[in-house]
């Protein structure tokens, strides 16, 4: 009797081991890679966060030229992709013998068609196709959150915030404990006007994955704009419990102790911080948007104008693709339209313009900012 007890209890353990022992995650397919870029595009850590996952995780397929291609589209950068090729790539080729790829999965065949397609008409801004195409991937798979969060991205960039919000909430239903679903719904909710507004669904995101660096700095920014001292101090000394070497938190610690008057332990922050490597979960250059990464303008003098020009009555504006350096100085300036008598004007003023070191999750990038230059004159009245 004693050995069934015995035995019993044994059996017994081993079946609730069993069934609470964490479930070994799938391989990441085609389709989840590329919707997971898609659909946190304004992330921009999200080439290093699906990096992770296909380093932690492995592939279930092997990447092509082409699929690659695809997945810088989507905003991939080269880290993800050095990852993917050696994912992809099946043991037997690493030790030298030659092996067939695996194909993409006939599952994902079929969605993976139309995404390729609407990942190509967003970045070409056919917002419309683009949205028809992502419709009919969700379509095949109507379960799939990142599909939702990529069908959001496209309405969002399309101008209907009203449906890219909707889809988010339905992300949300599909999987309450999808970070980046809460975090998209932030970002479409927060605003400079009322960035509270998106503050529960940033702390929901940040509870459910602690260390989503992004967001834990849009939380703390909008409680430095709260005047909320003592809690961004509190959140960014909480992110370096998880992530001690991140020179962009001492850096934000860093400047809420100053903002609160504890001078020397800021310094301390801000000399850790300049004392680490550049966060390399960050893209080294990104794209201004009207939300979240916008250049601030500290010194910038209007430009001459031409005196060919105004004798002519040449006016207008002239816009230009402008590289803002880590040190706030104007790097590069790329003419995009404008009268060629007004061009070399704008340039040569925009090249000693400043901006305000751009930081992204406290540690500075170059930025990219489309910038447009106006050219205004007046006939005097008659009289």
């Amino acid at each position: 009797m004693k050995i069934f007890s015995v035995l019993w209890i044994a059996l017994s353990c081993g079946i609730a081991m069993a069934q609470t022992a964490p479930a070994t995650p799938a391989p990441m397919g085609s389709v989840e890679v590329l919707a997971r870029l898609m659909g946190t595009s304004s992330e921009v850590t999200k080439s290093y966060r699906v990096e992770r996952l296909v380093r932690q995780r492995g592939l279930s397929f092997n990447p092509t030229d082409d699929y690659l291609r695809f997945v810088k589209t989507a905003g991939g950068l080269e880290p993800l992709l050095e990852a993917l090729r050696v994912a992809g790539r099946p043991a037997s080729q690493e030790h030298g013998s030659a092996s067939q790829p695996r194909a993409v999965p006939d599952s994902d065949a079929a969605t993976l068609s139309p995404l390729v397609s609407a990942i190509e008409l967003w970045d070409r801004h056919s917002y419309k196709d683009s949205e028809k195409d992502l419709r009919a991937a969700l379509i095949i798979e109507p379960g799939n959150v990142y599909l939702h969060l990529s069908l959001a991205t496209i309405l969002s960039d399309k101008g209907d915030k009203k449906a890219a919000v909707e889809e988010c909430h339905r992300a949300i239903q599909l999987q309450p404990d999808c970070a980046d679903a809460h975090a998209a719904l932030a970002r479409l909710l927060d605003s400079p006007k009322d960035p509270a507004k998106a503050m529960p669904e940033y702390q929901e995101a940040l509870r459910l994955e602690p260390d989503y660096a992004s967001v834990r700095f849009r939380i703390g920014f909008i409680m430095l704009q709260q005047g909320n001292l003592d809690g961004a101090i509190a959140l960014y000394r909480e992110g370096l419990r998880l992530a001690q070497l991140n020179p962009g938190l001492h850096h934000m610690l860093g400047e809420a102790l100053e903002k609160k008057g504890d001078m020397s332990a800021a310094l301390d922050e801000l000399r850790t911080a300049a004392g680490l490597p550049v966060d390399g979960t960050l893209p080294t250059r990104v794209r201004a948007d009207s939300r979240f990464i916008t250049p601030k303008l500290i010194h910038g003098d209007p430009p001459a104008y031409p005196f060919g020009a105004k004798e002519s009555g040449i006016h207008g504006a002239v816009e230009l693709d402008v590289l803002i350096g880590r040190d706030g100085s104007v790097a590069e300036v790329t003419v995009l339209s404008g009268s060629p008598l007004l061009v070399p004007s704008a340039v040569e003023a925009v090249r000693k313009w400043r901006f305000q070191p751009p930081l992204v999750n406290g540690s500075p990038v170059e930025v990219l900012a489309k910038v447009e230059v106006g050219f205004k004159f007046y006939t005097p009245l008659n009289l």
